[in-house]
C-alpha cells in the first residue's frame, strides 16, 4: 500500500556513519572519475551482525545526460562525480537520526554517497566532446552496496528481516527503478524489501522558458549516450516497456513508470515541486512572478495531482500530495537536521 510519509519535527540525536569503499566489493563500483564509490554505514556493519531491520538510502543530486551537461557538471559540481573529497565519516540527523523514533533501535543504516550522475541506473562509459572520460556505474554501485549488506547478515537470519530501500531526488528515482531488481536478490528468502521514494516523480511538461530543455528531453538524451539496451533488460519494468513500445525512455520518467512499480512502497511528492518548477521557468523574466507564471504553476499542480492519483493505493488526491514547494524534505531533515 502506498501512503504519504508524514514527517514530524523531533529532538534528534545525530548518527555517525563511517566510510566504506565499494570497490572492495566490485572493482567497477566507481564514481564518474573512476574513484571508488562510497558507502557510509554504521560501524558494526564492518563485521557480521545480527539485526532484523536494515536501511539503505541513496543520496540525490540531479544527473547529467549529454556531453554539454556532463562537462558543466564536472566544472561546477565535481563533488557529485568523485569520491576524492569524501570524508572518513559523516554525521546525519532527521530521517537517519539515532533516537529510534522511525525504526527499531538495532536497525543498521547505510547511505550511498552519490557520485555517478546517472540516477543509479547506469553501467557504461562515455567520452564527452572535449575528451572527458566518464564512468556511469550507478546500478553496479547499488548492487555492490546490497552485496556488502548481505555479507554482513542481511538475508542470513532465521527470522524475518526488513530492508528499507530508500532515496531522495535522483536517489529516489534510482531506488524506485531498482526496487524490483533489489527484491529479486532476496527472492525466496525471509527479507521483505520496502521502498521509500522522496521527490522521484518527474513530470513530462514543456518548460515556460522555451530556451530550456524539458526533463523529457533530458531522459531521451540520456538513453542516447548510455547502454540503453542493457538498462532496458536489467532494470526497466516489463509491463512498462510493453505499454510504451518504441518509447522505452518513458520507463525512467516518474509520470510514466511509477504506477507500474509493485507495492509496498511509500512515495512523497510536492504538488509545486520547486526543483522541477525552477528548472521549467528558467530565465523567464516574470518568474517572481506574474499572471503567466501563476497559470503555469496551477497547470503543473493539476497535472501532478491527476497523474499521481493513477498510482494504485494512493487514496484521494487530498491525501497523496503535499501542498507545498518542498523538494527532498527527508534529505533536508537528515543532512541538515532540525535540532
Amino acid at each position: 500500500m502506498l501512503s504519504l510519509i508524514l514527517v514530524y519535527i523531533t529532538i534528534c540525536q545525530a548518527r555517525v556513519l563511517y566510510r566504506y569503499n565499494l570497490t572492495e566489493i566490485d572493482e567497477r563500483a566507481v564514481c564518474n572519475d573512476g574513484s571508488s564509490a562510497v558507502l557510509y554505514t554504521t560501524k558494526s556493519n564492518f563485521k557480521l551482525i545480527d539485526t532484523d531491520y536494515w536501511v539503505l538510502f541513496l543520496e540525490g543530486g540531479y544527473w547529467c545526460y549529454d556531453s554539454a551537461s556532463c562537462e558543466e557538471r564536472w566544472r561546477d559540481a565535481p563533488h557529485y562525480m568523485t569520491s576524492t573529497d569524501k570524508p572518513e565519516r559523516m554525521t546525519f540527523s532527521g530521517f537517519l537520526n539515532d533516537n529510534h523514533n522511525i525504526y527499531p533501535k538495532n536497525a543498521h543504516v547505510s547511505y550511498i554517497s552519490y557520485c555517478t550522475s546517472d540516477a543509479y541506473i547506469g553501467d557504461f562509459t562515455y567520452k564527452t566532446d572535449n575528451g572527458l572520460d566518464l564512468q556511469f556505474r550507478g546500478n553496479r554501485v547499488t548492487l555492490a552496496a546490497i552485496k556488502f549488506l548481505t555479507e554482513r547478515g542481511l538475508g542470513r537470519s532465521g527470522t524475518p528481516q526488513t530492508l528499507l530501500f530508500s532515496g531522495c531526488s535522483a536517489g529516489g528515482r534510482g531506488a524506485s527503478l531498482q526496487l524490483e531488481q533489489v527484491r529479486g536478490k532476496f527472492e525466496g528468502s525471509n527479507v521483505n524489501v520496502l521502498g521509500v521514494f522522496d521527490s522521484a516523480f518527474w513530470l513530462d511538461v514543456e518548460p515556460l522558458d522555451v530556451n530550456v530543455g524539458s526533463f523529457g528531453q533530458q531522459v531521451k538524451r540520456f538513453t542516447e549516450m548510455s547502454n540503453w539496451g542493457e538498462i532496458e533488460e536489467s532494470i526497466l519494468l516489463r509491463e512498462c516497456l510493453s505499454s510504451y513500445e518504441g518509447e522505452s525512455w518513458k520507463c525512467i520518467m516518474g509520470e510514466y513508470y511509477m504506477h507500474f512499480v509493485s507495492p509496498p512502497y511509500f512515495l512523497t511528492s510536492s504538488q509545486y515541486d520547486s526543483f522541477q518548477i525552477d528548472h521549467n521557468l528558467g530565465g523567464y523574466v516574470g518568474k517572481f512572478y506574474d499572471e503567466k507564471v501563476d497559470k503555469y504553476l496551477r497547470k503543473f499542480r493539476e497535472r501532478h495531482r491527476k497523474l499521481f492519483s493513477r498510482i494504485e493505493g494512493s487514496g484521494s488526491e487530498e491525501e497523496i500530495l503535499k501542498n507545498s514547494f518542498d523538494v527532498g524534505f527527508m534529505i533536508f531533515l537528515f543532512r541538515f537536521g532540525l535540532n
